[in-house]
């Protein structure tokens, strides 16, 4: 049919070895009538990745970690939990981490997750 010009290829329709395969063109690519899954590079060439993407998903990460440091917080004022010098050491570099890393992310090469810090096993408790 295709020979015939009765049917084309859609989109995301590749003819490989006299077969139409589908594949997902948000995810996938044709490289030398292959399909792979694209890279990292591919998706900031595509501008699906870009700083501004980048930087809202660790703000919104941020507000995930920064209410279990606020749990944290209440459980230390109320008593629940004995923080220590060393504790409120680790929970002001984890709180003070998460503030600075939005607002200092500039290479998108490298993922922003690698980026986030990681929490004490207290503040992991309230997540």
């Amino acid at each position: 049919m295709l020979e015939r010009n009765q049917r084309k290829l859609k989109e995301n329709e590749i003819l490989i070895n006299g077969k139409i395969v589908d594949y997902d063109i948000n995810t996938q690519k044709i490289v030398n009538n292959e399909i792979i899954d694209k890279t990292r590079e591919d998706y900031i060439n595509e501008k699906v990745i870009a700083l501004d993407t980048e930087k809202l998903k660790a703000r919104m990460q941020r507000e995930k970690e920064l209410n279990a440091v606020d749990l944290y917080d209440k459980a230390v004022l109320r008593g629940d939990i004995i923080e220590t010098p060393k504790d409120k050491e680790e929970r002001d570099i984890f709180r003070n981490a998460w503030l600075e890393i939005p607002n200092n992310y500039t290479d998108l090469s490298i993922p922003i997750e690698q980026l986030y810090p990681i929490p004490t096993e207290k503040i992991k408790y309230f997540m």
